[in-house]
């Protein structure tokens, strides 16, 4: 299983805090699951020891605190992608759905349930994000 960590676990890790239920360390634990954080989590974890938090107690430089992330953790940081094609379409969808509201909302003040259109969300886990393979899609109906 992929599990994606919030920065507060990635702390509870790191500080042996007993914050953490069983059942969330034993998946942790488990060596069949893989360990994912954000970019965001990396920042988080950076400001966190800058601002003179808990963390300063365990590294001496926040650079040590990342590398226990990914080497004694092992915990994968997911990079940040820029997907074009993504924001082509959801941009697409936008100006498609604020024309049919505008379009509704002069004729009568209450948009109609015809103005709303299906559209289709893309949902891509962390191994597909990374690795680039296909995502999968849902169509939402009115």
């Amino acid at each position: 299983m992929r599990l994606m960590l919030d920065t507060c676990v990635i702390i509870d890790l790191l500080t042996d805090a007993e914050n953490l239920g069983t059942g969330a360390r034993d998946l942790i634990s488990d060596p069949e699951n893989v360990l994912f954080a954000s970019c965001e989590s990396m920042r988080e974890l950076v400001v966190h020891f800058n601002n003179k938090k808990l963390l300063n107690r365990y590294f001496k430089t926040s650079t040590d605190v990342l590398k226990a992330v990914e080497e004694e953790l092992d915990i994968e940081f997911l990079p940040i992608r820029r997907n074009v094609g993504y924001a082509s379409r959801a941009s697409a969808l936008m100006k498609q759905a604020t024309t049919a509201t505008q379009a509704t909302m002069s004729s009568s003040p209450m948009p109609s349930p015809s103005a709303w259109h299906s559209c289709r969300v893309t949902t891509t886990s962390p191994s597909t994000a990374t690795r680039g393979l296909n995502s999968s899609s849902t169509e939402i109906a009115p």
